[in-house]
């Protein structure tokens, strides 16, 4: 993702910091993958990755709304949190204190992430936010691909003794996997994640073996 990093490394030189960089796609299609990936190659700059999942409201608080079968959809997050992390951000305060979501436990947690006058701040998760965001990324990939790759998330997850799916074992946790990837990944997706495509600056594109490469969208659309 070389050219990529390159096109955030030229703005951002000429943009007011910090530069927010916002990652959105499906579930598991790779997202912090991306993120730690252009973080690593725009060493030069400052760059702290915020995932949007620690804006989820806890699972008590899910509970209590009636909302833990949609969960990752738009009313799961504290929609309000989020906007002000991202405001107080781009007003330059600092340091910024951020909470947390573990995929082991399934839950917020109570530990937070300090954000502290970074240059470039990449915000990666399914929430995409609505202002604020200097260099939008959508990251792409067939949905099949995308059902494969959530299934081995779970599996692989499934073998930490500290995950919430360890006590499961694999025939009883790939039937109910397939049919939450159904009913509210996929659902999620083709209604709340998708149509953020036509909004990014950036499409990537993902296929078989995880390869990467930009699509047409830069060149579509030029800067704005």
């Amino acid at each position: 993702m070389n050219e990529l990093a390159r096109l955030i490394d030229a703005e951002a030189r000429t943009a007011p910091r910090p530069y927010l960089v916002a990652i959105t796609g499906s579930v598991a299609v790779g997202k912090s993958t991306l993120a730690r990936t252009l973080a690593s190659t725009l060493d030069a700059w400052k760059v702290d990755i915020v995932a949007t999942d620690g804006f989820l409201f806890p699972n008590a608080e899910l509970e209590a709304r009636g909302l833990m079968q949609r969960k990752g959809f738009p009313e799961s997050y504290d929609q309000a949190a989020l906007d002000r992390f991202v405001a107080a951000l781009k007003s330059g305060a600092a340091p910024l204190r951020v909470p947390l979501y573990s995929h082991l436990r399934y839950d917020v947690v109570d530990e937070e992430q300090v954000v502290d006058d970074p240059d470039i701040v990449i915000l990666e998760g399914l929430q995409s936010i609505r202002d604020g965001v200097d260099f939008g990324i959508y990251l792409d990939a067939p949905e099949e691909l995308l059902e494969t790759w959530f299934l081995e998330r779970l599996l692989a997850l499934r073998q930490d003794p500290q995950s919430f799916l360890h006590a499961y074992a694999e025939e009883a946790l790939l039937p109910m996997a397939r049919e939450v990837w159904r009913t509210i990944n996929l659902a999620n997706l083709r209604e709340h994640i998708a149509p953020y495509r036509e909004r990014a600056r950036v499409v990537v594109e993902k296929g078989p073996g995880h390869a990467m490469k930009l699509g047409d969208r830069e060149q579509e659309t030029g800067h704005r």
